[in-house]
């Protein structure tokens, strides 16, 4: 599951599906470099382009080569990468000729489609980071990081930071915070935090019980190995 890219950020929905799906655990983490091309059917002329598939992620990371080159196209958004080249290999006539997909050169091949442009993203050090899921917790590896979403009972000065000084206070670095709304009350937000440390190590535990008395939720979405960057 894709959750966070170095040009766009989080990718929302999978915040959302993180929370709404208690019996899934991150078990790891992989960082990937990204590099999107416009694919088009053999003997297409990609300038000719009037309809561009996509996941919405990428069709934002492409933004400026869009707008630039193919400023008419219409962005159409997929649930994936892939899904965008499937929807124009199995096209017929002209609006097989008429459209275009942004993913992989790997999809290219998959889809019996050519690349027209090759990283056409807007920055070359494009990275996005997936989480692998499953439903049983992973055993410490000495270098691991631990994913929780935590809530805080009110809405009150000091009220983040009650959280946050636990960590602190048991020098654990944070990687990442985020915050998505509760989608119960507007104001309410629920905490997404990244620390490094497995959750069974004696300090990351005890930073975990105390923000558990802070909190009317805090849910321990996963620990799991730090993930290496794959080019």
């Amino acid at each position: 599951m894709p959750v966070e890219n170095s040009i766009e950020g989080t990718v929302n929905q999978t915040l959302d599906e993180l929370i709404e799906n208690p019996s899934l655990l991150i078990s790891g983490e992989i960082i990937v470099s990204i590099h999107h091309c416009l694919l088009v059917a053999p003997d297409c002329d990609w300038r000719q382009v009037e309809k561009v598939f996509s996941h919405p992620q990428a069709l934002a990371q492409c933004r400026p080569f869009l707008e630039k080159k193919l400023p008419g196209a219409t962005l159409i958004p997929t649930l994936s990468t892939a899904e965008g080249a499937q929807k124009v290999t199995t096209m017929q006539g002209d609006e097989k000729k008429y459209s275009a997909a942004i993913a992989s050169a790997f999809a290219a091949s998959r889809h019996d489609l050519q690349v027209a442009n090759f990283s056409i993203q807007s920055h070359d050090n494009n990275k996005t980071r997936f989480l692998v899921m499953s439903r049983q917790l992973t055993e410490p590896t000495g270098d691991d990081k631990t994913s929780l979403v935590c809530a805080l009972p009110q809405d009150r000065p000091g009220g983040l930071y009650s959280i946050l000084k636990e960590f602190a206070e048991r020098q654990i670095n944070l990687t990442r915070i985020e915050s998505r709304p509760t989608k119960q009350e507007l104001g309410h937000y629920l905490f997404y935090i990244d620390c490094v440390g497995h959750q069974r190590d004696p300090r990351v535990a005890e930073a975990l019980k105390a923000i558990g008395k802070n909190s009317i939720l805090t849910r321990i979405l996963g620990s799991y190995k730090k993930g290496a960057v794959q080019e």
